[in-house]
Parts: C-alpha cells; structure tokens; sequence
C-alpha cells in the first residue's frame, strides 16, 4: 500500500478582535503550519518517531481500545465521551513544534513550561510532546480510567528506564506524570499548554472544561479537536487538520484572552 503522507493545513480563519501584531504573528503561524504539513515534518521529528514506538512497543492501540473498553463494559460506563480515540505521533509532533515555533507560548515560561492533557488515554500525547518540546519542566496527562491510566505508568517507567536518556540532552530533565481522576474536579491552572482530544466530548463536559480552563493564566494555549472551546475568555488562533488514528480532525488553537 502506498505511504500515508500528511495533508495540507486548511487556511485558519482569522479572529477579528486580534490585535495588528496578533495578526502578524497568525500569518506566521499560517506558514509555519502549512510549511510543516505540506511539507511533511522535519527530520529531527521524523528521527525521533523510533523512540516513541518504542515506549509503546508492549502497549499497542488495540491493547489500550481493549483496557477502555473493557472498563468501559465491566463497570456500566456507557456516556460517549469515554470513546477512545488516539493521536498520530507525525501529525500531532508537528502541530506541536509549529505551535512552539509560532511563538504562541510565553517566552517568559521557557525552562519552566507545563504542558497537560486532558483525557490522555495510553498517554501518547504526553510522550509525544515530552519528545519535541524545547523549554518544558512537567508534562501531564489526566485520565479517568483506571485501565488506561495503568498503561499510561507502565509507560512512563520505560520511559525513566530506557527512552529518557535517548531524547536531546536539553528535554531530558522534563517531568512527566500522569494522574488518575476527572479533569474537571482537578487544578491544572498552572499549565502553559493544554491538549484535549475533544471529538467525543459533550456540551456539558466541555462547557465544564471550559471552566476549568478559563483560571489559566492569559496567553496560556489550549488546542481542541472537532470542537473550539465554548468560552469568550479564549481566543482562535490557527484552525487546521491533523490526522488522527480514525480519520481527520479539525484542530483548534486557542489562546486565554487578558
């Protein structure tokens, strides 16, 4: 079969209430995105696919499908918003570095950074971004099966023991952790950048979210899936797609307004 290439960004439709220099650095970001998918990724992206196919070499997509749906069976969980959905590493890595290139993120932050996904599933968006983010201290995921957060660990302690040492030396330090619970019952505040693979999420959990997201500091970034964020505290700065392991899914980037 032919080889999957990536697909060309959509044009990001533009938010009128952005300031000139807002608006420059969203034409910026337009290359950069476009440069990044129609180009394909970069090469040091590309290198360093290997190391997160390692990290998940006992842990397979269908192995997680399983673990969530079998809680999602034993225990009666029948709410949509539990269907589980994963990233690409290529496509979501690239998202990622062309957010960072943007200049989207608070250059004040860099060193000290925390990057937190919301409904991590096995904990690939977490590793993802642990391997491509400059200027990051701790990178979380927060999930609320108990199933797939015990991959998520098994994960991380191959990534203490084997893959932590293989990244670029400045990404080494970085922190990553995962914590069992729901998202809109914990204080994740102190983010810098937050990813919520949204597609399946319902009126009322986002709209929840939202809430949450809103006690970020202004000028944190939060990027969604299929849906932006019901909440005026944010702003759209990039809409485009990003391939996913079901399909295409319009992507989000949101900055929290002043």
């Amino acid at each position: 079969s032919r080889p999957r290439t990536a697909r060309r960004a959509s044009r990001p439709h533009p938010d009128p209430r952005l300031p000139a220099g807002m608006a420059a650095q969203e034409d910026l970001a337009r290359a950069l995105a476009e440069a990044y998918i129609a180009g394909g990724p970069s090469q040091e992206l590309v290198e360093l696919a290997p190391l997160e196919a390692m990290l998940y070499e006992d842990h397979d997509l269908n192995l997680a499908k399983a673990a969530s749906r079998g809680q999602r069976t034993r225990e009666g969980l029948t709410s949509s918003t539990l269907t589980y959905g994963e990233i690409l590493f290529l496509p979501f890595a690239a998202v990622l570095r062309s957010v960072q290139d943007a200049g989207y993120l608070d250059a004040s932050t860099a060193g000290s950074a925390k990057f937190v996904d919301v409904g991590c599933g096995s904990g690939r968006p977490v590793f993802a971004a642990a391997l491509v983010l400059d200027g990051f201290r701790e990178f979380l995921g927060i999930e609320i099966l108990s199933d797939l957060h015990h991959i998520c660990e098994q994960v991380r302690h191959k990534w203490n023991s084997q893959v932590r040492d293989l990244v670029p030396e400045a990404r080494q330090a970085a922190e990553v952790s995962f914590v069992l619970g729901d998202a809109c019952e914990l204080d994740w505040s102190d983010a810098d950048l937050v990813f919520m693979n949204s597609t399946c999420f319902g009126d009322e959990l986002l709209l929840r979210l939202s809430r949450v997201a809103e006690q970020l500091r202004p000028g944190a970034v939060v990027i969604t899936t299929t849906r932006r964020l019901p909440s005026d505290a944010f702003r759209l700065l990039q809409q485009t797609k990003m391939g996913e392991t079901w399909g295409d899914a319009t992507l989000f980037v949101q900055q929290r307004s002043s």
